[in-house]
């Protein structure tokens, strides 16, 4: 909590979940998100612009698949 009179109302951040399966999707409060695979890393990168002075909740979609 916080913040400075400078302090830019929105920023830009970047998740990196590793070792994952491609996700079907992303969402940042709700609206679609920027994302990327990469392959070799086994990695989904999620980009998004949050607003400072609020929590954003992201969420990232996989296929649920059986391991049995």
């Amino acid at each position: 909590e916080g913040g400075f009179p400078e302090q830019a109302p929105e920023r830009q951040v970047q998740i990196v979940l590793q070792r994952v399966p491609r996700p079907l999707g992303a969402t940042a409060n709700g609206h679609p998100a920027e994302w990327r695979y990469d392959e070799a890393r086994q990695a989904a990168v999620i980009e998004a612009v949050c607003a400072t002075e609020r929590a954003t909740r992201v969420n990232v979609t996989f296929e649920v698949r059986d391991v049995g």
